[in-house]
């Protein structure tokens, strides 16, 4: 259960061999408010929002797998 709380922006655009099995680890980051997963062909779109869909941190997909947090 690795989680890293000091995490804040990620983007993996492009990474070929990303599985949707990081979005589980993904979620484990409490600070996350922007991710980038586009171009990254083993991940689907639905993955992306339900991933999300399911963050705590109140995420939503801007783009084609760009989530970020939502603006209040």
């Amino acid at each position: 259960q690795l989680a890293h709380h000091g995490l804040q922006r990620l983007s993996l655009a492009g990474c070929r061999l990303l599985t949707e099995a990081a979005l589980d680890h993904l979620a484990r980051c409490p600070n996350l408010v922007r991710l980038d997963l586009r171009h990254v062909p083993l991940v689907s779109t639905q993955a992306v929002i339900k991933f999300a869909a399911k963050s705590k941190h109140n995420l939503h997909v801007k783009d084609v797998k760009l989530v970020e947090l939502r603006n209040t």
